[in-house]
């Protein structure tokens, strides 16, 4: 199973909205309320920050999967479990040819749900340089799949 950070974060969030309700009605300051919200995403930042670099390597232990990361034709795509789901060939092709940091922008934008500008932290970028990056794969991605 894997973590989704976008339903993580929708977790988060109706537990947070549950809660500001009270700590409204018991007159709490907003900076208190601001404090007690950047705990909780520190928290959800931290599971996330688990169960991708703790769970998967117990995965790798356990099942003794090959843990090559090369290119993305060097693995069965252990990095990207999602991958293996995908059942259009052509699909699959094009998404072999990508390199490992164009398959972690899509696994992070389109598969955990995260912006442009948390992906863009994520790989120490400002975030018209990401999204220049993001529109180029895109672009890309979609011809790629025309010829197909």
């Amino acid at each position: 199973m894997n973590y989704t950070y976008a339903y993580a974060r929708r977790q988060m969030e109706e537990k947070f909205s549950k809660d500001l309700e009270i700590m409204k009605r018991e007159n709490m300051k907003s900076e208190e309320i601001e404090i007690i919200r950047n705990l909780d995403i520190a928290e959800m930042r931290s599971d996330r920050r688990y169960y991708t670099h703790t769970v998967y390597s117990e995965d790798i232990l356990i099942n003794g999967e090959n843990d090559e990361r090369g290119t993305s034709d060097n693995y069965s795509f252990s990095q990207f479990p999602w991958m293996d789901d995908i059942e259009n060939e052509s699909l699959q092709k094009i998404l072999k040819r990508l390199s490992d940091e164009e398959l972690k922008m899509i696994d992070l934008i389109a598969m955990q749900g995260m912006s442009i500008k948390e992906a863009a932290k994520c790989f120490n970028m400002n975030y018209a340089a990401f999204y220049r990056k993001w529109r180029n794969l895109i672009d890309s991605f979609l011809k790629k799949s025309d010829k197909s």
